[in-house]
């Protein structure tokens, strides 16, 4: 073998020796980043499942399993059944809790606490306005403005003795028609058929009932149950349906 073949060879082994280092190099990278990106990824997917949740915006627990406090409330947990309406009124300050941390969602709620909220709700104006005893039962309590700005604004008119009723713990049926009232939210206007079994067509919340149904204030399904004494939950409930549906959250 000559000088020159011999030379020849040994640099193609050399070129192919570099050319398959460079490939062996360029495999271990390759791998090394794949595997970089499926770690990370499992990573990122970890963490969103361990992270806080939010529902519209709203945080309500720390994982799609654990069972957690709703904003500040030591007593709203996140399977509540109206957490997720609770956290949204919170955090849009609508409602508060009491001094202790709670809330209280399962105790009922009384006609002038009501109007306080459904105030907040609509960022009523008192402002150089004269309200107070306007109500057989209402004359310079704490609710006085609330309850009087109501009855001048048409959301209640108040009973026929002349009292308002501030104390009484708010029907399913009162909240309802007050609520739709304050935020402008239209009722039925014609009625062929009752909304709910136990809703007869004559009756003085049957339009309200309707509309509540049909837009999905209320459920569908079971009784309208309008003497109902609703809870705060549920008051919560009402009120954020009513702002989803007009637009308001």
């Amino acid at each position: 073998m000559t000088k020159k073949k011999f030379k020849k060879i040994v640099a193609g082994v050399k070129t192919h020796g570099h050319f398959a280092a460079i490939i062996a190099v360029f495999s271990v990278v390759s791998l090394y980043a794949i595997l970089s990106f499926w770690n990370s990824t499992n990573n990122y997917i970890d963490y969103l499942y361990s992270s806080t949740l939010f529902i519209d915006g709203i945080p309500v627990g720390e994982s799609s399993h654990e069972v957690v406090p709703v904003g500040t409330f030591t007593d709203v947990m996140s399977d509540h059944v109206n957490a997720e309406a609770i956290g949204a009124l919170y955090y849009e300050g609508i409602i508060g809790g009491y001094d202790d941390g709670s809330f209280r969602p399962d105790n009922n709620i009384n006609r002038a606490e009501f109007l306080v909220i459904v105030s907040s709700v609509v960022d009523a104006d008192f402002g150089g306005m004269v309200l107070g005893n306007c109500c057989e039962d209402v004359a310079e309590e704490w609710y006085s403005a609330f309850v009087c700005y109501a009855k001048q604004d048409g959301w209640i008119k108040g009973y026929s003795d002349g009292s308002c009723g501030p104390e009484r713990a708010i029907t399913r049926a009162e909240a309802l028609k007050i609520a739709f009232e304050a935020l402008d939210y239209e009722p039925c206007l014609v009625l062929e058929v009752a909304p709910y079994d136990d809703v007869a067509l004559d009756a003085w919340y049957a339009r309200y009932a309707c509309s509540a149904r049909i837009g999905g204030i209320l459920s569908k399904a079971g009784m309208f149950n309008a003497e109902q004494e609703l809870t705060r939950g549920e008051l919560a409930q009402i009120i954020y349906n009513l702002m989803l549906a007009k637009g308001m959250l």
